[in-house]
């Protein structure tokens, strides 16, 4: 009776689907329906693919010329290069304002499900054993609370990595063919989002170091030309998308190392840390406190019915004394160690509290901050902890109370995080999105190349509005809303845009858009007697336009 389950990923994978219509709903998966898109980070993330789709292309082949004070990549967007790459060829085919965030997320919440099943594959050949522990891979608060960032619910990468590594003690094939695994793994990876090719490179550097060290089975020429294999691969697809744009480092990097971290308390404390979600994401346990809301990006709590579970597991450990099996995984853990210490930044905090800190070198500093949401590095270890917990179940449990514990646990982590469900489900669907931008002047800008704010500051305006109206006619604007920019050059853009406005130099193929703080500064009372007030905006037409 407990073996009946003859296709367990496929059955995990269709979980994984039902997980994510329970919680969101279809209708964000309609590939027309971009309102749930209009707000915060995901407006950008469509702006981005929508200005894309109608560039031509380019070399880097992810440049955006048209969204912004200077040439961008689709990567700062978070658009999801991977699939901006693969749907831009056919835009003139797809219908207007078409997205595929909603798919996207659906597709990382069938793959978690699918990849959670062959990593516990590694401990059990049972399939229900399989397909109810793949289940706490698919509801992981870490992953739900994430699909306000569609490129980072790629959770399944990590759990790929994890496998790819723990789905042989050692290597069994030719070198090549792990090779070839870890190369479209990362490549893939690089097309997604650089964070996860950060998080999951070390563990292919774990499973190498492994295989030299530990097992023997690889030469130490093996070992570096495999990994500058793979170094060559991520630089390369970077270049591609166009990541490499900037001419200074530090513009590579962004601020709020240190802060944007994770909290030493983070894997037992369900408080989210941002007003967007209930105080604490369990009904049951209360939450600590963070010492800043930044820390909201650490956010790492592994779930009440992991923790529980987890008890379980330290007690047929102790039970059990058995380390044998933590050789291989010493290379892991190593690697492990430091993305923990990443994570914590040299701001150690416990609850609301900096327990203490340490200087960093400038240099390292500046290195750090590209990645400088560095909480987010406990993912991996977040879910290695989840499959040796749910590893220690299995192994330590007989089968029947193993599933029994899951069983319950697992219905108790649901239970306990239903207002996280309800909210994650009203941050998606419950955007309602008006256009500020009525007026039927807006549907007559084609003989226009540029819309110009002033001034270019996305705060000052309904950004989202003007940026649509642009990527809708195929013009460029000049502001946006991206992950890494030049500060200088914008700032150079600002101070020479002002100068023109003043002396009225005004080019003939670009529409001019002021509020009316820039209006009363900027310009003289004859220009503002040729404006026009459109949704109450001051527009400058100039007259050959």
């Amino acid at each position: 009776m407990l073996k009946i389950i003859k296709n367990p990923v496929s059955i995990s994978g269709f979980i994984g689907a039902v997980i994510f219509v329970l919680i969101f709903g279809y209708e964000i998966i309609l590939p027309c329906n971009y309102d749930w898109l209009m707000k915060d980070d995901l407006g950008t993330h469509f702006l981005g693919w929508n200005f894309f789709k109608n560039e031509s292309w380019h070399f880097p082949l992810g440049l955006i010329e048209k969204y912004g004070t200077e040439s961008i990549s689709v990567g700062y967007t978070d658009s999801i290069p991977l699939l901006a790459l693969l749907f831009k060829p056919f835009s003139g085919l797809l219908p207007e304002n078409f997205q595929y965030f909603g798919l996207w997320i659906f597709s990382c919440f069938v793959l978690q499900g699918v990849f959670a099943s062959l990593l516990l594959r590694t401990q059990t050949e049972n399939g229900l054993l399989q397909v109810f522990g793949a289940f706490f891979f698919v509801i992981s608060p870490i992953l739900i609370i994430r699909t306000g960032h569609p490129a980072l619910c790629a959770h399944w990468i990590i759990l790929s990595a994890l496998w790819f590594y723990f789905r042989e003690n050692r290597m069994t094939k030719p070198a090549s063919v792990y090779f070839m695994r870890w190369l479209l793994l990362i490549g893939v990876s690089a097309l997604v989002h650089p964070y996860l090719t950060a998080m999951i490179t070390p563990v292919a550097l774990a499973f190498y170091a492994r295989e030299y060290i530990i097992n023997k089975v690889i030469r130490f020429n093996t070992l570096i030309s495999h990994f500058a294999g793979l170094g060559i691969c991520i630089l390369l697809l970077w270049w591609a998308v166009g990541y490499f744009g900037f001419d200074n480092f530090s513009h590579y990097g962004a601020k709020g190392f240190g802060d944007w971290s994770m909290n030493l308390l983070s894997p037992v404390n369900p408080n989210v840390g941002i007003d967007k979600w209930p105080e604490n994401w369990s009904l049951i346990f209360n939450g600590w406190e963070l010492y800043s809301p930044t820390q909201c990006d650490g956010f790492n709590y592994l779930g009440t019915g992991i923790l529980i579970l987890g008890g379980f597991a330290i007690i047929t450990l102790y039970r059990r004394r058995t380390f044998s099996t933590l050789l291989p995984m010493i290379p892991l853990l190593c690697v492990c160690f430091l993305m923990v210490t990443f994570a914590l930044s040299n701001k150690i905090a416990i609850g609301d509290t900096i327990a203490f800190q340490y200087s960093l070198p400038k240099p390292l500093i500046i290195f750090a901050s590209i990645f400088h949401s560095s909480g987010r590095f406990f993912w991996p270890v977040n879910y290695l902890i989840t499959y040796c917990i749910l590893g220690g179940i299995i192994n330590g449990y007989p089968v029947k109370a193993a599933l029994g514990l899951m069983i319950v646990c697992l219905v108790l982590q649901m239970i306990d995080s239903t207002s996280a469900y309800y909210r994650a489900h009203s941050l998606l669907n419950e955007i309602t999105w008006e256009n500020q931008l009525n007026d039927e002047f807006w549907g007559s800008i084609e003989k226009y190349k540029h819309i110009v704010l002033v001034p270019p500051i996305r705060s000052k305006w309904p950004y989202l509005s003007f940026a649509f109206l642009a990527s809708k006619h195929n013009l460029s604007i000049n502001t946006s809303y991206v992950a890494r920019f030049n500060p200088d050059k914008i700032g150079e853009y600002r101070s020479n845009l002002f100068n023109n406005v003043k002396n009225e130099l005004f080019k003939k193929d670009s529409l001019y858009v002021f509020n009316k703080e820039s209006m009363e500064s900027l310009l003289s009372p004859k220009v503002r007697h040729q404006l026009k007030i459109i949704d109450g905006y001051y527009v400058l037409v100039p007259e050959s336009g």
